[in-house]
């Protein structure tokens, strides 16, 4: 059995892997100049998942080559930071599956505008008992429009908001939006072209949906109206 690590892991888990009587394989640490210009995987957290995936492809014997290749032809997976249409000069982005705040904190820093746009993010929903505090700077920094959509996390995303002085410049932020079509609808109204309408969560979608995979599907359904 081949255990495989990454390296930014906690050194507490490292010292556990000490006493494993498996073999222990720490991924290397990501080069950035080996692979920007391969596949679609953006982002330092891909980065790290690139490198999990390329060491354990070497250990199963594939070549580098081999390695590269399958980079070049992956697209990626439905709801993970997916691009799912271009319209008006606006680019709209499902990330439904970012169920909990680090997730939607990898979505901001990854997915940028072009100089001049902005990002409009839809968020909120369930709570999974998780701290937002991380996640509320990370909007302020790169948020133009926050549009939140109800549920006990989004109270508690507001209530981090409220704490760093973010929401008397965002008027929108205080509606709690019961709809994805309200969502998108409010979106759609105050972008422009160059800008990003990014749906990244950061909470579980119980209550408003079915699950996170409903909730991108009618994100996507709305977005194509």
């Amino acid at each position: 059995m081949e255990v495989n690590i990454n390296y930014a892991d906690l050194s507490t888990i490292k010292k556990e892997l000490q006493r494993a009587l498996s073999r222990v394989v720490v991924a290397e640490r990501w080069q950035k100049s080996a692979y920007d210009s391969v596949g679609c995987l953006a982002g330092s957290h891909n980065a790290e998942n690139i490198e999990i995936a390329r060491t354990i492809a070497r250990i199963c014997g594939v070549s580098e080559a081999g390695i590269r290749k399958g980079m070049r032809l992956f697209r990626g997976l439905s709801g993970r930071q997916e691009k799912i249409a271009e319209i008006a000069g606006i680019s709209y982005y499902n990330d439904t599956t970012a169920t909990m705040p680090d997730a939607a904190i990898a979505a901001l820093r990854t997915i940028r505008p072009r100089p001049g746009g902005k990002l409009i993010l839809i968020a909120g929903g369930t709570d999974k008992k998780l701290d937002f505090s991380a996640f509320a700077h990370e909007i302020a920094r790169n948020a133009e429009t926050l549009i939140l959509l109800k549920g006990d996390a989004t109270a508690k995303i507001r209530r981090e908001l409220f704490r760093i002085g973010f929401l008397k410049s965002h008027p929108l932020a205080h509606v709690d939006f019961t709809s994805m079509k309200q969502a998108v609808r409010a979106a759609r109204s105050r972008a422009r072209s160059g800008d990003i309408v990014l749906l990244s969560p950061g909470a579980a979608s119980f209550g408003m949906f079915q699950n996170e995979f409903d909730r991108g599907r009618q994100f996507i359904r709305e977005v194509k109206k």
